[in-house]
């Protein structure tokens, strides 16, 4: 296990490089930047990438997430707010300086402030009030339309391998909608969410709409049958593993292991720290990390 200080409180967003050698740890007051720890040197200074200078009208708010790419380099959204409206920007910097190599802006009008990485980790997803794209980083004029929506949505969340998406709208029940085939249509019983996550092969989705309780639904069936897991915490992280045999639930201080198959704990992870904000497993499977409200960050090596 390896404990790192990250001098920030509040660090929501974390991310392993696809070869699990660094980490890259965003904070909610997301104009301190990004910081990038060499995890094979732990005790090194962490490399902290702040979002470049901004001279223009409006106020920037600086990053909200960010992304290791295949080849190692970094992928965050900005967000100004200028004269009441959002001007949002995707940009793909170098992870060792935090230099531009690339960016694009998104319509201020369109934007549900949204996106993740592919499972490749080639391109960015993003989703707009009109409907999902795709960025291939490789490409920067190679902005991609997935799918048009024929309506707006309060929220929406996209599966990382683009099979499913799932919706929420007022008055009606949250919803799962199959792209590659826009009859599958999966209406669920609640009508919000506090999060969701679904496995990397998008055959199962773990929704959060109680406080210390998560619904596990296997989307591989017409109607997906539901397994309820309780906990005597409130639950604040969720993450499949990459096999997707394991769901990661954080709920205070603590990590529970649970089979997917069978709705049993596998092992508990007590880490003494304050409430868990983020969780993420390394692509391999291999280790997770977390981040308290403190700043706090765990690395830990796992083999389930």
């Amino acid at each position: 296990m390896l404990r790192l200080k990250d001098g920030r409180k509040l660090v929501c967003s974390l991310d392993f490089s696809p070869d699990s050698r660094l980490l890259a740890a965003t904070p909610i007051f997301a104009s301190q930047g990004i910081k990038i720890f060499d995890l094979t040197k732990p005790k090194a200074k962490p490399v902290t990438l702040k979002p470049p200078i901004y001279t223009g009208p409006g106020t920037p708010e600086g990053v909200t997430c960010a992304y290791f790419t295949t080849d190692q380099k970094i992928v965050y959204p900005r967000r100004i707010i200028r004269s009441g409206q959002d001007d949002i920007s995707i940009k793909l910097v170098e992870s060792t300086d935090g230099s531009v190599i690339s960016h694009i802006w998104l319509d201020s009008e369109q934007i549900y402030q949204s996106l993740i990485i592919d499972i490749q980790r080639k391109s960015v997803i993003y989703w707009t009030l009109s409907g999902i794209y795709s960025w291939a980083l490789d490409n920067p004029e190679s902005i991609v339309p997935i799918l048009y929506f024929g309506r707006q949505f309060q929220t929406v969340n996209v599966s990382r391998n683009l099979k499913w998406y799932v919706t929420t709208n007022r008055d009606e029940t949250l919803t799962a909608y199959n792209i590659a085939d826009p009859s599958r249509i999966v209406k669920f019983e609640d009508s919000f969410y506090f999060r969701l996550a679904f496995s990397n092969s998008g055959d199962y989705l773990a929704i959060n709409s109680f406080l210390k309780a998560i619904e596990v639904y296997d989307m591989r069936e017409t109607n997906p049958s539901k397994m309820r897991l309780d906990f005597d915490d409130k639950v604040t992280a969720i993450q499949f593993a990459p096999d997707g045999r394991n769901l990661l639930v954080a709920c205070d201080n603590l990590i529970h292991v649970i089979d997917i198959q069978t709705g049993a704990e596998k092992t508990c992870f007590d880490f003494k720290i304050q409430t868990i904000l983020a969780l993420k497993i390394s692509d391999d499977g291999t280790m997770f990390a977390v981040s308290d409200k403190t700043g706090t960050i765990i690395v830990v090596d796992i083999d389930f």
